[in-house]
């Protein structure tokens, strides 16, 4: 359960009930808007199981349409897009179905053939200004590169997707990391850290900018989180929870982040913790980073 993982933060918890937090909220940097902004999103879906007696996929998946399109990002990271039926994979994503269903206008990367390339952690987005130039994956265990590998200790087969996408607009690429850390294993999080900044560091294209987002099932001073601060990139700024426990309980601080590298500018982060007709979308709120790309010229 996660709340047991944040024990400490006990403290916080408590000023966070004297001080609710707001239903949308904006933080942002002093910086003039720019019309190379990007928008990127980390939404933790929730999976969809048969087991579900109450929040079923049928019953929120209107709100989830009406949280992205409150969100309105450019590029959006999913986690637990999944669509449990025993096995260690299945070829039916109902959410993915449903998402790109009602919002055409992007496409998706990180994805194949579940059956050799995991699915559940897609990356969206919008087709007239990106384009999908590579894919990949790696998992949180022993051996990375081993499709639904899991860790030494822990039930759950972890792992980032990743894309490299070129901006038609400026024409720069980047590539986009999607992770989901081990809710449970402190030691499986820092071992998941240190894995995703060793292959950031070592990725192929060192030329591109870098965004990582995802749920890190960690607040900002925890280990898994620290050590990813202590690379080159940096900590878009989320203040209060982004996990409610499907009741809008607002006792854990973030635990779904952005970083990204000195390529970009950061702007401002939305959260999104309101319910839509009454219906939570999912038990994590869906957060928004908008970022411009830096300017790279020579000074004159």
């Amino acid at each position: 359960m996660k709340i047991v993982m944040y024990f400490g933060s006990l403290l916080l918890a408590a000023l966070m009930f004297i001080h609710p937090q707001p239903n949308f909220e904006k933080t942002s940097a002093v910086v003039e808007n720019s019309a190379d902004d990007i928008t990127f999103g980390t939404f933790n879906i929730h999976y969809i199981s048969s087991r579900q007696k109450t929040m079923t996929w049928e019953e929120r998946r209107g709100a989830v349409v009406e949280a992205l399109r409150e969100g309105s990002a450019d590029i959006i990271g999913f986690q637990e897009m999944e669509t449990f039926a025993g096995g260690r994979w299945n070829s039916e994503n109902r959410q993915l179905n449903w998402v790109s269903e009602h919002f055409p206008e992007y496409s998706v990367t990180s994805v194949g053939d579940p059956r050799t390339y995991p699915s559940t952690q897609p990356i969206l987005y919008r087709r007239e200004r990106f384009e999908a130039l590579e894919q990949g994956y790696f998992f949180f265990s022993p051996n990375p590169d081993v499709i639904y590998s899991k860790p030494r200790s822990g039930r759950f087969d972890a792992f980032c997707s990743w894309s490299r996408l070129l901006d038609r607009k400026t024409g720069r690429s980047f590539t986009i990391y999607n992770v989901h850390f081990d809710a449970v294993s402190q030691q499986n999080r820092n071992k998941s850290a240190r894995l995703v900044a060793e292959r950031i560091s070592s990725r192929l294209h060192r030329e591109d900018g870098v965004v990582l987002l995802g749920d890190f099932n960690s607040p900002k001073f925890l280990r898994p989180v620290t050590i990813l601060r202590e690379t080159a990139l940096k900590l878009a700024n989320t203040t209060g929870s982004t996990y409610h426990f499907y009741r809008g309980i607002d006792i854990l601080p973030a635990i779904d982040h952005v970083f990204y590298s000195q390529d970009f500018i950061y702007r401002q982060t939305s959260v999104i913790r309101h319910r839509f007709e009454g219906v939570w979308p999912s038990d994590h709120y869906p957060v928004f980073v908008t970022l411009s790309p830096a300017d790279r010229r020579p000074a004159e």
